[in-house]
């Protein structure tokens, strides 16, 4: 996922940093926007544990993770039956659709549940649930499309 800061500014990038800490974010210099204009960016990308670790302390992790239950963010297995959070997909493909039809497409199509087979254009066709369920009411301003 790619993140446009032109907007941003300094001050907006710390929340963002802090609500998508099992995150590895690589900082890029500009970004080519899907409408066509250069923008400062960063790109969001698959992590593992270790570096989450190293980051931001055992101490989080297992306070996180571990105290319900998880003993990994990144090591799930392909048929481990991991299924994305409904909630969090229908916020990305919400924001994806508004990127317009190139974003929506590539989001869709070339972005794959942990099994590393099926898309999400796929897995929404198999659950349309998902598009159509509101967020819970503590989620809703965050995730409300």
């Amino acid at each position: 996922m790619t993140r446009d800061l032109t907007r941003a500014g300094a001050h907006g990038i710390r929340p963002f940093l802090h609500c998508r800490t099992p995150l590895s974010i690589d900082a890029l210099h500009s970004i080519q926007r899907f409408r066509g204009s250069l923008g400062l960016g960063m790109l969001c990308v698959a992590s593992n544990d270790e570096h989450y670790v190293s980051q931001w302390g055992k101490s989080r992790f297992d306070e996180m993770y571990t105290r319900h239950g998880l003993e990994t963010i990144w090591g799930w297995a392909p048929e481990s039956g991991l299924l994305p959070c409904s909630v969090y997909l229908r916020h990305c493909a919400l924001a994806a659709e508004r990127l317009g039809p190139v974003a929506h497409a590539s989001f869709l199509d070339e972005t794959y549940l942990c099994d590393r087979t099926t898309t999400i254009r796929e897995y929404l066709a198999q659950h349309p649930e998902v598009l159509s369920t509101e967020p819970p009411e503590p989620l809703k301003e965050r995730y409300g499309g």
